[in-house]
């Protein structure tokens, strides 16, 4: 009845039956015992019920050592215990996991030791995987390249992949780079598509522009979105840096739209502005004359007051307080060109407010500038005072009073 149940893939129910036949009197040939632990495994393994396929082949190994079958079932204990605890990962806790994966290593190490060549390569693979999900880098590294030792390629590339995550994380930044360009080579249905991220951050570290723009470029290309926002800022960085403000302000907008923090997508807010800032004002430092449209000084405006709003909804909690400062000081120089002396004024006085002062002298300089006529002679003077204790040699005696223009004391800090 033991084989009937097996044939007809029931090795629950078959499994009683052959222990009964095991223990009856004379039934005791290691041959015969031998196969009927070795098929009931099979049939196990068949049904995917690991463990207790596991637990069969085990048997094989430790109650028939010098059996053929014992080296093939060494593995096999190992494979199918890996599986078992693969497919139960949900249910266990991190400790319990890493207590499994323990286990399972031994498992695979006695099979190293019997000799058996056939399936080395999977073995060495498997147990890069579970010293990686057990943190342990450096012995995952070492199993991972003893498999790339062997002429096996059926997880070849993947192992270059896992290779550069491990390299990445260990701060082996070129062996991390080659590891991934290697993973590259591969088929493209094998490879995964944010090694292009993984890189562009690597070339970053290094210093390498060039290729770190072209990674998150086509990073930005695949079908994969979680790292995109974090590819927008990084690229925006790099335009910012080349002096192409146009493209970075372009590339923060759309940061700030997929960025999963708010405290990094206010950043990334607060960036965008000052880019757009900085490529805007820049005409004045050539020619105190030029002049901003006032759509575009309302727009620029309306670029710091977005990140505002977004600041505050942080609860004054965040490091995107430090740009709090330059965002009013900002804002204050805005809102004066636009010719809305009010506002600036406010502008301002949030400036003064955050106990910054670093532009200071400035801010009361051009407090005083914005002031009414009906105030010049009686205030004015409390304004223009500050600079004088601030700066007395180089700006108190040059002050340039002209309603709107600028001095050039005072031109080069519009960009600072």
């Amino acid at each position: 009845m033991g084989w009937a149940w097996l044939f007809q893939q029931n090795p629950e129910r078959s499994e009683r039956y052959w222990d009964a036949y095991l223990k009856l009197p004379g039934k005791e040939d290691p041959e015969t015992a031998l196969n009927i632990k070795h098929n009931l495994a099979l049939g196990f393994q068949k049904k995917q019920n690991y463990s207790k396929a596991s637990e069969y082949f085990g048997r094989v190994v430790e109650e028939h050592p010098k059996s053929e079958l014992a080296p093939g079932a060494s593995f096999w204990r190992a494979e199918t215990r890996f599986a078992a605890v693969a497919s139960s990962d949900k249910k266990k806790s991190g400790s319990a996991r890493i207590k499994e994966n323990k286990i399972t290593l031994d498992y695979f190490r006695k099979y190293q030791t019997t000799g058996d060549q056939q399936y080395l390569p999977v073995t060495n693979y498997r147990m890069g995987l579970l010293f990686q999900q057990s943190e342990n880098n450096n012995d995952a590294i070492n199993a991972f390249q003893d498999y790339l030792n062997h002429d096996d390629s059926t997880y070849r590339v993947e192992v270059h992949y896992r290779l550069g995550s491990l390299f990445q994380e260990e701060d082996r930044t070129e062996e991390a780079i080659q590891s991934f360009r290697q993973h590259l080579q591969g088929s493209p249905d094998a490879v995964f598509e944010d090694v292009h991220y993984r890189l562009g951050l690597l070339y970053q570290q290094n210093g390498d522009a060039e290729n770190s723009q072209k990674s998150f470029q086509d990073y930005l290309k695949s079908s994969d979105s979680q790292h995109a926002g974090q590819a927008h800022y990084r690229l925006a960085l790099l335009y910012r840096k080349q002096g192409n403000l146009s493209l970075a302000e372009q590339q923060f907008s759309k940061a700030s739209k997929l960025m999963e923090s708010p405290e990094n997508r206010a950043e990334a807010l607060f960036w965008r502005a000052e880019s757009a800032y900085t490529a805007s004002i820049a005409p004045l430092q050539e020619d105190p004359e030029f002049e901003l449209g006032e759509k575009r000084l309302l727009q620029l405006d309306q670029h710091y007051q977005t990140f505002l709003d977004e600041e505050r909804k942080l609860n004054n909690q965040t490091s995107v307080r430090k740009f709090l400062p330059l965002t009013h000081f900002r804002r204050g120089v805005i809102l004066e060109l636009a010719k809305k002396p009010e506002d600036s004024l406010a502008a301002f006085q949030n400036y003064l407010e955050t106990g910054d002062s670093d532009y200071l002298s400035e801010v009361q300089y051009r407090r005083g500038r914005l002031l009414t006529k009906e105030e010049i002679t009686k205030k004015r003077s409390n304004h223009f005072w500050p600079i004088v204790k601030v700066r007395i040699k180089p700006i108190a005696p040059k002050l340039n009073f002209v309603s709107g223009g600028f001095t050039r004391k005072l031109k080069i800090s519009l960009l600072q």
